[in-house]
């Protein structure tokens, strides 16, 4: 019944419902009634189905929903998915569904449709036995499959639908049973908790920003002991390179021996040279599920931080460019090169150990590579890592010169 005309049969504005009816005489007769809530962004939607013939009646059931979407240098086809809730999220981007589509059979709780930091999601109240996904080039669209209504004569049956169209707001989709929509991803559960600290710090900053740099503050507070013993590993490495290199020329033919030598080596000094990486890998969740709170959650988008900084969800554009430059665009973006300069003095103090020349040189542009990459992200997200770097760089400012204290008070 996607192209049949339903006509009013009853509206009560007061109450604000709305339903429809649709009928094929002497064989049945449908009745939509759209409850919306006035408070928030909810249809409650009931569709009962008459037998008007003289027989036992199956009625498959099917409803279909969607959304319009537009490609554009803010949206990318990441922006839209389609989204299924059952023993666990399944979801899949606007190009996967564009190429190949979409379908999750079978235990489906809930169904819905992602436009970046809103969605349409939709709850039944009988097993959904599949949901389908399907685009073309301006809309994509949903499916769902219900279990078939069988209905004896002169009687009715009756399917409800809970229908949220609106954005992402951690709390008020919980409590309507669609949380699980801001978890999905394998770091979701970071990201729930990043949500819920910025959020409370922002009950007494009443500014992402300073909320974001509190965070930031914070997160770095916990990784200081591993950071320091990170630091640690770095300089006791440098001190082993010689010891290194020899061993290095001396079993250059034995490979076996030299891996053994060099364990034995590590062992002897205490050293292990994983745990340099260490902090940066453990940062990496944190990373990632930052940049999905910015990209997602409606709380973040259009708030301001200081200055030209007026969305923490996009750029932050000190001034727009009269050309346009390729991988930068054409706007004049300030934050990112606080960015380059701070992790460029940080890896200046970050001892370089076992480096070859070419390593070296190749790490001397990372900063210039990092600064490309991060130059059109969200400025929360770039102020996030500019903060990080800034108090890395005074950890180890710090930490030498607590070792150049230490070696004069030694000497003395």
């Amino acid at each position: 019944l996607s192209g049949a005309v339903f006509k009013l049969s009853r509206a009560e504005a007061k109450e604000n419902f709305y339903e429809f009816v649709y009928e094929k005489p002497g064989d049945y007769r449908v009745f939509k009634k759209y409850v919306f809530d006035p408070e928030k962004p909810v249809i409650r939607l009931a569709v009962s189905v008459e037998n008007l013939s003289g027989r036992e009646r199956h009625f498959p059931l099917e409803l279909t929903y969607g959304l319009d979407y537009q490609i554009t240098p803010r949206y990318t086809d990441h922006d839209f998915e389609g989204v299924v809730a059952g023993e666990k999220i399944q979801s899949a981007n606007l190009g996967k569904i564009a190429k190949k589509g979409f379908s999750a059979p079978g235990g489906v709780v809930w169904s819905g449709l992602v436009k970046k930091y809103f969605a349409i999601l939709i709850k039944a109240d009988s097993e959904i036995i599949s949901a389908d996904f399907r685009s073309d080039e301006k809309s994509m669209w949903s499916t769902l499959r219900m279990e078939p209504m069988t209905v004896a004569p002169a009687t009715a049956g009756k399917r409800e639908f809970l229908i949220y169209a609106g954005p992402q707001r951690y709390e008020t989709l919980k409590a309507l049973g669609f949380g699980d929509l801001l978890s999905r991803g394998f770091f979701g559960l970071f990201k729930i908790w990043f949500l819920i600290a910025l959020k409370f710090l922002n009950q007494f900053t009443h500014n992402f920003g300073w909320a974001i740099i509190l965070l930031t503050v914070a997160i770095k507070g916990a990784f200081t002991p591993l950071t320091h013993m990170s630091f640690e590993s770095m300089k006791k490495m440098q001190a082993l390179q010689p010891k290194l290199k020899n061993l290095q020329e001396r079993y250059k033919s034995d490979p076996a021996k030299l891996n053994k030598e060099m364990m034995g080596l590590y062992k002897r000094n205490k050293v292990n040279p994983m745990s340099g990486c260490l902090p940066m890998l453990l940062q990496i969740p944190i990373f990632i599920a930052f940049y999905q709170v910015l990209n997602e959650t409606i709380e973040l988008k259009g708030a301001p931080f200081i200055f030209w900084v007026r969305d923490l969800s996009e750029p932050d554009r000190l001034f727009q460019l009269p050309f346009s430059i390729p991988f930068i665009g054409d706007s004049f973006n300030f934050l990112p090169l606080l960015m380059i300069a701070s992790q460029y003095f940080q890896q200046k103090l970050t001892p370089q150990a076992g480096a070859t020349p070419e390593q070296t040189k190749m790490m001397e542009f990372m900063p210039l590579i990092f600064g490309v990459m991060f130059y059109q992200m969200p400025s929360g997200l770039v102020l996030y890592w500019f903060i990080n770097n800034t108090l890395s760089v005074i950890h180890q400012v710090f930490v030498k010169r607590m070792v150049v204290v230490l070696h004069h008070e030694d000497k003395d």
